[in-house]
């Protein structure tokens, strides 16, 4: 087959725009491929979020705190007597007296009570940032990557269920007192007034100034208390009671250290944290019940003389057994940085089509697709909290032995000579165990924890550029390379 000149020059032109074009194309999608190199970072920085109230620690929703205070007495108010008895006037000298009392009495008791169910408070903080390609193609789909990480600070502390209750005595009483006297003396001398308080010149300016104070009494002593400020103990006027119990040989105590307040921190991206308090306590003197009394193995004496105090003891062998139960919380909080944006334009998000806002979690963000050249992104961000508690009771066995025990006191007091001698107790030998026996499992839930504020994050810009122009030229070399290979056709 012989091909003429023209034919020749088309073919091989045909030819050099089919390599323009490969090159061309490959170019365009090289460059295409290296606008998603992410390049562009929009931080947030640290953000913060606390409960503002405190939440509780068995459900969703705010911690169940109860409060009782009332007065049960006599309260006047405040209470005033004025005495003007008028003006006094000889041979040009007058005295003017004027006199004002006043008392309030606020006498009775006060009872309160507390009921506390349990509480949480938490702090987590996070670090945000945005990536973005460093070329953003109008009308091509990209990624944005949200990146969020928990910080080692976020912790959280709950506070164990509580009840205390207390009745106070009451005795507030004020008594004041003014006492003015206007005096005019002949013109030779000068006039005066004479004031006890600081009130005022005339009887129509005595309302709002102070008296003298003559009586001030402000007086609220305790008469009964249980647990009150946490403390674990019952009180009767100041004496503390305690809460033991002994049935011969066995003493049972309750409390005083139920208190479970645990204090989480971070490990593995979650918070843990766990507290046991001891609810009960019964412990058994063994030798003291195998012997009856029998002062073998031990005894002690002591005498009271007044002005001299002495007490001997010992102690060859002293076996303690018993059992311990207590209340363990083991808590855990887990949480998910969420992100609220509002797009100043509309945008495509894949599988959720035009919309100008996103909620969701921030590192799941759909690829997007930029309709307009520059579009005004506003985050705010949120967490979703989960909360999990364990509650279990467990008990122990507890055992000690003590050997060789001897303790001497000694002291005198003659008023201006005092001293004495003490031996505290301090066996040869001590050994004291716990024991772990088993657990029981009362509660066990997780649920949402809530009271978390949102954080407002700063804004930022996604810029887009149009469609390259080797785009174009592509097309065009498209559209002549089919008008070439048509032309051959016909010739």
């Amino acid at each position: 087959m012989n091909l003429g000149t023209h034919q020749i020059s088309l073919l091989l032109l045909s030819r050099h725009v089919r390599q323009t074009l490969t090159l061309s194309g490959l170019a365009l999608t090289v460059g295409l491929v290296s606008s998603n190199a992410w390049a562009v970072e929009f931080s947030s920085g640290a953000l913060n979020f606390s409960t503002t109230t405190p939440q509780s620690i068995w459900s969703d929703g705010d911690a169940f705190l109860f409060n009782y205070n009332k007065f049960i007495g006599v309260d006047t108010g405040s209470r005033s007597l004025t005495v003007n008895p008028g003006k006094f006037s000889r041979s040009g000298y007058s005295v003017d007296p004027y006199f004002l009392f006043s008392n309030d009495l606020r006498t009775g008791i006060n009872v309160g009570a507390k009921v506390d169910g349990g509480s949480v408070n938490a702090a987590l903080n996070y670090s945000a940032s945005f990536s973005a390609p460093d070329t953003i193609i109008k009308g091509q789909q990209f990624n944005l990557l949200g990146n969020a990480n928990l910080l080692n600070s976020s912790t959280f502390n709950t506070q164990s269920p509580n009840a205390s209750a207390w009745i106070d005595g009451v005795l507030d009483y004020y008594a004041g007192a003014y006492a003015r006297f206007d005096v005019v003396q002949p013109s030779i001398l000068k006039d005066h007034d004479y004031r006890m308080g600081n009130k005022g010149y005339t009887d129509n300016n005595t309302s709002n100034a102070p008296y003298k104070t003559l009586v001030n009494i402000n007086y609220t002593p305790e008469i009964a208390s249980f647990n009150r400020d946490n403390s674990g103990v019952f009180r009767v006027l100041g004496i503390d009671q305690g809460l033991e119990y002994s049935v011969g040989a066995t003493t049972i105590s309750v409390g005083p250290d139920w208190s479970v307040n645990a204090n989480g921190v971070v490990s593995g991206g979650t918070l843990h944290g766990s507290d046991t308090g001891t609810l009960l306590t019964a412990e058994m003197d063994v030798d003291q019940l195998i012997l009856a009394g029998n002062p073998a193995l031990g005894t002690g004496v002591g005498f009271d003389w007044g002005l001299v105090d002495f007490n001997i003891g010992y102690e060859l062998i002293d076996i303690t057994a018993g059992l311990q139960m207590g209340l363990q919380q083991d808590f855990s909080l887990q949480s998910n940085l969420m992100v609220d944006l509002i797009f100043s334009d509309w945008v495509d998000l894949e599988g959720i089509g035009l919309t100008q806002s996103f909620s969701g979690l921030l590192s799941d963000l759909p690829p997007i697709t930029l309709l307009s050249d520059l579009v005004e992104v506003t985050p705010t961000y949120w967490v979703d909290a989960t909360f999990a508690n364990d509650s279990k009771l467990v008990f122990d066995a507890i055992f000690g032995v003590d050997m060789l025990d001897f303790y001497i006191n000694a002291n005198y007091d003659f008023g201006l000579a005092t001293g004495g001698y003490n031996r505290s107790s301090n066996p040869a030998y001590s050994n004291d165990q716990t024991l772990p026996l088993f657990d029981i499992g009362i509660f066990n839930n997780q649920f949402a924890l809530n009271g978390f504020e949102r954080v407002q994050g700063s804004a930022f810009t996604l810029a887009a550029v149009p469609v390259p122009p080797a785009f174009w030229m592509m097309l065009s070399g498209c559209a002549a390379l089919a008008g070439i290979s048509k032309r051959r056709r016909v010739s």
